[in-house]
């Protein structure tokens, strides 16, 4: 009873008596402080416990997903790696028929990096102002671009080292354009809206939208291959014309371009060839892509023509011996041919059929009598 009676004071004291907390003006009861050192070891074993569990739990099941993956990806490696030996035959081929053929590409080899100060301010005006002009040998009708796409190019040059660039979606803004996947040419130009259009494209043509649009180079300004943007939509022309309205989202973020590159150089030139020491002609070419004829065998049991060099061969005071036997041996021959022909013509003749003899008639003479026995 004494033991419970002390317990019990103990209880008491241990919540009246407080200690100074972290905080400043706080205070906390020795009983909670007791309680909370008691079992805050505890939860934080079973914590540490429970977390390792979910952890093993989730990497066991991360581990199987991986595992799937992997072997997708693999499968994966594996037809990109067996698509890439294709490719680089085709484009081997490619460039050596782009060589032997002296077609030439334009590269871009020099550009012009430019800062963004200002643009139009209008709605219906898609128009930019770089911080680049004459003094940096910056002309009207350069291409402008960013590493996404194509931009615009250069409209107007200012005196005061300033530039213009028509945005590509303006609406007098133009380009030529290829549809990089179904090789479909036409000409972008640009609208009111923001949003350009491809014109010159047949109702009947299937394209996709998400279909990547690249310049074709055709309009001398934007050289070949470079992104402008993707199909947007597709739909029939509202005119009941024969074309149909195809829409494009710009690659570049025009409302939101900073800087810019402009082309100051344009060069052509052929595409160089990987080969050294050997020059591929044509005719190499095409005897690798034709197919190859191969001499027909002689058939079993014909007969060889018969060696005839003996009869032109002339020994050294025999001429006219070999020329009279030679004469001789020849009409031998021709007689004999002669005699083949006719025997072979007497044995193609068809023989007779054998007739039945015919029975013998009455004598018509009445005074002709037999004779008497």
């Amino acid at each position: 009873m004494l033991l419970v009676l002390l317990m019990a004071q103990v209880i008491v004291l241990a919540t009246q008596v407080r200690r100074p907390g972290a905080g400043a003006g706080e205070s906390m009861s020795l009983m909670r402080l007791w309680i909370v050192g008691a079992f805050v070891p505890a939860e934080k074993a079973i914590e540490s416990v429970g977390s390792g569990v979910r952890n093993l739990l989730k990497s066991y099941v991360d581990l199987r997903g991986v595992r799937a993956q992997n072997e997708d990806l693999q499968s994966q490696l594996d037809r990109l790696r067996l698509e890439e030996v294709s490719l680089a035959e085709d484009a081997g081929q490619a460039r050596r028929l782009q060589t032997l053929l002296a077609f030439k590409e334009k590269f871009i080899s020099q550009t012009v990096a430019a800062q963004v100060i200002g643009t139009s301010g209008s709605e219906h005006s898609h128009v930019l102002y770089i911080d680049k002009g004459t003094r940096d040998s910056i002309k009207t009708d350069m291409a402008v671009i960013t590493p996404r796409g194509i931009v615009g190019k250069i409209s107007r040059v200012f005196p005061d080292n300033t530039s213009q660039v028509l945005e590509i979606n303006d609406a007098t803004a133009g380009a030529g354009i290829m549809l990089e996947r179904s090789r479909l040419r036409g000409v972008l130009r640009g609208t009111a809206s923001g949003i350009p259009e491809i014109l010159h494209i047949m109702a009947d043509e299937k394209i996709v939208p998400g279909e990547p649009v690249v310049s074709s180079g055709g309009d001398q300004i934007y050289p070949r291959g470079l992104p402008i943007g993707t199909v947007f939509s597709t739909g029939p022309d509202p005119d009941g014309g024969a074309f149909m309205v195809v829409k494009v989202k710009p690659s570049a973020d025009l409302d939101r371009v900073e800087e810019v590159l402009v082309i100051t150089k344009v060069v052509e030139k052929a595409p160089e060839q990987q080969e050294t020491g050997t020059v591929l002609r044509a005719a190499d070419v095409l005897a690798q892509r034709l197919p190859t004829v191969m001499p027909k065998p002689p058939e079993k049991g014909a007969q060889e023509p018969p060696d005839t060099r003996f009869l032109y061969a002339k020994k050294p005071g025999n001429a006219v011996a070999a020329s009279t036997g030679g004469a001789a041996s020849a009409s031998s021959a021709t007689s004999e041919k002669a005699q083949q022909g006719a025997t072979s013509t007497e044995q193609e003749k068809p023989k007779p059929k054998p007739q039945p003899p015919k029975p013998a008639k009455p004598s018509e003479n009445p005074q002709v009598q037999e004779n008497p026995q």
